[in-house]
């Protein structure tokens, strides 16, 4: 059975945006979603174009040039649209630019979310604070809010009807993608034949723990920016796999005292987005 999605008034612009949750395998289902006939995805991941920053001035013809035209779905994937507290407004401005857009948002134990997103942050920003200097930091806050999936879907849900929204446990999608990826496929429109029943998780913690440290600084610097644009994704992909040849560097494990802030601040949080998403959670730590 296939949904028909309603075009927007711009039909170089995106139908499916993939919001969140970050470190819960939205870099593993867009490269899913690039490879399907149906889907023409972003050449950017993560254009941020909503995020109402330096992009967002770049205007919507370079948000079109974004897609390709003979593609009956579009796609992109920002998990900082579910950052609210960093990034107010997006859910509008989506509204008002992609008024029948469709969502889909990845749910990951709350807890073990937060943790990959440090040990994430702490392999490619040297200035991440330790951790047993995480308690009271902005660090831990950041943490804490982007786990809080009810408070992050709460200005997306005044936006949207909730029928545009399918919510996807992390846990579910790595112990057996096949069937969360034809529910993906019924969401937003397409054929549920993908030619593979199973995937491979990309932006694993392994790949950037390889990954050496100056990698991140030339990324994030100019001529990084530079050349993300000229690069396709799967060229970017190469680079990064060309270099995680070097030895695994390590994080220092995060605290018992951290780990108990972490539930106890997340716990009711978990449980009013298990009520509005209607997804178990039966593994989560909360």
């Amino acid at each position: 059975m296939r949904t028909e999605i309603s075009r927007d008034a711009d039909a170089g612009l995106c139908d499916v945006i993939v919001i969140g949750a970050m470190k819960a395998g939205t870099t593993t289902l867009f490269d899913m979603l690039a490879r399907h006939p149906e889907i023409g995805v972003s050449r950017e991941k993560e254009t941020d174009f909503f995020l109402g920053h330096r992009v967002w001035q770049r205007g919507l013809s370079w948000y079109a040039d974004q897609f390709p035209r003979d593609r009956r779905v579009r796609v992109e994937a920002s998990p900082n649209y579910t950052k609210r507290e960093a990034f107010p407004g997006v859910p509008e401005r989506v509204r008002e630019l992609l008024p029948h857009c469709r969502f889909v948002f990845l749910a990951r134990d709350p807890v073990k979310r937060a943790l990959s997103q440090y040990t994430h942050l702490a392999l490619q920003a040297p200035d991440t604070p330790p951790p047993d200097k995480l308690i009271g930091s902005e660090t831990l806050r950041h943490m804490v809010d982007v786990s809080s999936y009810a408070r992050q879907m709460e200005p997306w849900l005044e936006a949207f009807p909730k029928e545009r929204f399918l919510f996807v446990e992390f846990e579910d999608y790595v112990q057996d993608s096949a069937p969360t990826l034809r529910r993906v496929a019924r969401h937003i429109g397409v054929s549920e034949t993908w030619g593979f029943d199973s995937v491979a998780q990309s932006n694993s913690r392994e790949m950037v723990a390889k990954l050496p440290g100056w990698y991140f600084r030339v990324r994030d610097g100019s001529v990084g920016r530079v050349a993300k644009g000229m690069l396709s994704p799967q060229a970017r992909s190469r680079v990064k796999e060309m270099l995680s040849f070097g030895a695994e560097r390590r994080v220092s494990p995060v605290g018992r005292e951290v780990r108990e802030i972490l539930i106890e601040q997340l716990a009711e949080d978990a449980r009013r987005f298990r009520a509005l998403s209607g997804l178990q959670g039966a593994s989560w730590t909360v």
